[in-house]
């Protein structure tokens, strides 16, 4: 290259302080490449082929190399939000908790995300979590890490907690009785009588 392509890719003097995606030299054109080549292109390759689009969150750091983190909200412990950081070097596991998920039942490799998140801590989810995860997938979760005790951040037993709405329909009161004062029971009923 001459000096003129050179400044194409080499910043001015300074401006890589200011501006992350601007190389500061051949080095960092090098890494920057070997980031796009070996990191993202394979977890875009992935991205699609398992439908991760709405799992992972991608960031560009102050050295302008790409991270990426799974989200897995709630899968650990209760009301906390949570990432897992994907490295270069979990391509190959990420891949293989979707494919062993996908083995089990095509349509159970969604679940390859939170398996990855499972194997990397080696823990098993919060039990409350099991309940939105396919029951046939749910041998893969328990090889991740030992059984969990129920605390604070795993409030339920693996199969107690149930989001349904049936569920929750089959707990609410039928009548005023059961939820209302008996002073605001009788002003009810009063006021009822002289509407009648």
């Amino acid at each position: 290259m001459n000096k003129k392509e050179d400044n194409v890719l080499l910043t001015t003097k300074g401006s890589h302080k200011t501006n992350p995606f601007l190389a500061r030299d051949h080095a960092d054109v090098n890494r920057r490449d070997a980031n796009l080549r070996y990191f993202v292109d394979p977890l875009l390759r992935l991205t699609i082929e398992y439908g991760m689009t709405d799992e992972i969150l991608w960031k560009v750091n102050q050295d302008g190399l790409f991270r990426a983190y799974l989200m897995c909200s709630d899968l650990f412990y209760w009301g906390a939000a949570d990432t897992e950081e994907i490295l270069i070097t979990d391509i190959p596991f990420l891949e293989r908790a979707y494919k062993d998920c996908k083995a089990v039942d095509p349509l159970t490799m969604y679940w390859g995300g939170w398996l990855y998140c499972s194997r990397k801590r080696k823990q098993r989810p919060q039990g409350a979590a099991y309940s939105h995860i396919d029951t046939m997938v749910w041998d893969l979760f328990n090889e991740a890490g030992p059984e969990r005790r129920v605390d604070a951040v795993n409030p339920y037993e693996i199969g107690d907690y149930h989001p349904n709405m049936d569920k929750i329909e089959e707990a609410l009161p039928t009548s005023t009785q059961e939820v209302l004062p008996t002073s605001a029971q009788e002003t009810l009923s009063t006021s009822t009588q002289e509407d009648g």
